[in-house]
């Protein structure tokens, strides 16, 4: 499986990059702080997955998000934001996101999702922050 972090926050690209390393049947092929990378490296790279942060240094991860499920990319997205609010949360849903997670409190449950994810099972999104 291949997934793509989009992240603005140093600190937290690099714990997603650790927490990817741990994980078997996970590539990293790359990684973006805003919104035109982003959209770009999806089309280049085809990730089977995407990480995705709703706040981003130049644009929007919504913006991100609306954009690649209207283009029909194939790839899962998993957003993790500190903004958790459940008008973010419905929005990002509406827009095609397979689950919906809080930096703060969800950490772990990104990691058994991501190594699940790798596994080929795919949780219920209710398992993931209903």
């Amino acid at each position: 499986m291949k997934a793509l972090i989009v992240e603005d926050s140093p600190v937290i690209c690099e714990r997603l990059h650790n927490m990817i390393d741990d994980i078997q049947n996970i590539e990293l092929v790359g990684d973006a702080d805003n919104e035109a990378d982003a959209v770009r490296n999806i089309c280049a790279s085809q990730p089977d997955l995407v990480i995705l942060d709703l706040t981003l240094a130049g644009g929007s991860g919504m913006e991100v998000l609306r954009q690649i499920k209207s283009q029909a990319f194939p790839c899962m997205a998993i957003v993790l934001t500190n903004y958790a609010y459940p008008q973010y949360k419905k929005r990002c849903m509406e827009l095609g996101a397979d689950y919906f997670l809080d930096k703060s409190l969800d950490i772990e449950i990104l990691a058994d999702l991501l190594a699940c994810l790798a596994k080929g099972s795919r949780p219920l999104r209710k398992c993931a922050n209903p």
